[in-house]
């Protein structure tokens, strides 16, 4: 392992292990911040059967997904939203995934409920999001219509950026085709 990775690895362990301490469970906030980019993430995961992509790199997905969400809702400006999609994959591109070619929200008497999750509160969603350089918030009121925008707003990010070609070999790194 490259001794630049081993320190982000190292720091990022420390950071989750202060992160989930019995410190924070009194403030589940702190917490909360770990799962920025999983609630869309874990749903790609869903779309594409857990066969597409690994973990991380649906939470890659969720995390642009995210800082969409905190653009659209003027919590951060574009000159904030490059950097921080910068930092989600500068040792490796984010492989694409196959997506439907245009999104459209189930008609409401057809969307089953979906299962409990602990990131549920009053049965709303939780988002993590960005509202400046390393700093965040955990947002309960997004609606639907935001999340197919940023849905869409990640999908085209993701079309844009043209990352392997046929033989899989990088082509293109993230920040020669990120736009806000």
């Amino acid at each position: 392992m490259p001794k630049a990775l081993a320190r982000v690895v190292t720091a990022s362990v420390r950071v989750k292990a202060r992160s989930s301490s019995a410190r924070t469970r009194k403030n589940p906030g702190l917490r909360m911040v770990l799962n920025f980019g999983h609630t869309i993430g874990h749903a790609i995961e869903a779309a594409t059967h857990y066969r597409k992509l690994l973990h991380g790199e649906a939470v890659a997905w969720g995390s642009i997904a995210a800082l969409h969400l905190s653009l659209n809702r003027a919590l951060i400006t574009p000159e904030e939203f490059r950097p921080n999609a910068n930092l989600i994959s500068p040792l490796r591109p984010i492989p694409p995934f196959r997506s439907p070619p245009r999104l459209k929200p189930p008609p409401p008497s057809s969307s089953p409920s979906p299962p409990p999750t602990k990131k549920k509160r009053n049965g709303r969603r939780a988002f993590v999001l960005v509202t400046g350089i390393g700093r965040t918030e955990v947002a309960h009121d997004v609606t639907d219509a935001e999340l197919l925008a940023t849905t869409q707003s990640m999908l085209n990010t993701m079309r844009r950026c043209r990352f392997f070609d046929l033989r899989g070999r990088t082509i293109q790194p993230m920040t020669q085709c990120l736009s806000a």
